[in-house]
């Protein structure tokens, strides 16, 4: 069965990356399988943030801004895998698929944003005790979606972030 919601694309995303550590085969004896299931799943994931931005704003994506979030999920999705299977993750199977999770919700978020004409957004925790102190800091505020936080970025981008963006 397919995952349908990002909660189980994180599941499946967590279950390929222990696979892979636990193989230490690296990405050219993958089977086909594996490549089309990180392609799938970024779609899966860019389409689910695609459709909670319409619901927010109003606009829809077209379908290149969506090509270019799915095809920029797929790469970071595949990406991680690989730096599993090669050892170059230390770091709990968990970890790397919510952070792969908010990676795919970061490629949607900016091209629906980009598609959009939105050139700004409100930076948002999840305002909870496991917030970095840096990012508590810019909860609220509001930046460029170019640039960003300075020497932050974007909400999703650093390592492990659980941020998210909320179009101005």
């Amino acid at each position: 069965m397919t995952p349908a919601w990002p909660i189980e694309i994180e599941r499946t995303l967590r279950r390929a990356v222990r696979q892979r550590q636990e193989s230490g085969a690296g990405p050219e004896r993958w089977a086909p399988l594996d490549l089309l299931q990180a392609d799938t799943l970024a779609a899966l994931l860019v389409t689910h943030t695609a459709s909670q931005w319409s619901q927010a704003t109003g606009r829809q994506l077209s379908p290149a801004a969506l090509a270019a979030a799915r095809a920029n999920a797929a790469t970071s999705i595949r990406s991680a895998l690989a730096a599993a299977a090669a050892g170059d993750l230390d770091r709990d199977a968990g970890l790397v698929a919510r952070d792969l999770t908010g990676q795919g919700r970061l490629h949607a978020t900016r091209a629906a944003a980009e598609a959009s004409g939105v050139l700004q957004f409100r930076w948002r925790t999840k305002r909870d005790e496991r917030v970095r102190p840096e990012h508590a800091a810019l909860e609220g505020q509001v930046y460029s979606m170019v640039g960003g936080a300075p020497g932050v970025g974007l909400p999703g981008e650093p390592w492990g972030c659980r941020c998210s963006m909320e179009p101005v």
